[in-house]
């Protein structure tokens, strides 16, 4: 018979293993930080929540219903309001997430990177 202490590691090793072998299917498909397969296997790799996830998603439809473009800065400040992790992610990391997010999403959202380009 096992002690609770047992059976919760045992439960918490059961979902690191799940998470591990899922990132690795994903991987395996071509999954990257920078090039996200979906926005779960993103927050899977990078840390957030679901909870994190549904704000990124709530606070980008709002950002697209703005008829203006936004720049990069203010689109990551914004972001940043409703899950300040998403501050501390390299620029490419962060570009992937929004793209999947809005491709997720389906939202039409411009915004223009620092070398002046619009990434859409």
């Amino acid at each position: 018979m096992t002690t609770v202490d047992e059976y919760i590691l045992s439960r918490v090793s059961s979902s690191e293993l799940l998470e591990v072998s899922l990132l690795e299917l994903a991987r395996l498909k071509g999954h990257t930080k920078e090039t996200p397969l979906s926005s779960a296997i993103f927050c899977l790799d990078v840390g957030l929540t679901l909870t994190e996830r549904d704000k990124l998603f709530e606070k980008l439809r709002s950002l697209a219903k703005r008829p203006t473009v936004l720049a990069e800065a203010t689109l990551k400040k914004e972001l940043g309001t409703v899950v300040p992790k998403v501050l501390t992610l390299p620029t490419a990391v962060f570009y992937g997430m929004v793209k999947v997010f809005v491709k997720e999403a389906k939202l039409e959202l411009d915004v223009v990177v620092s070398d002046g380009s619009t990434q859409s």
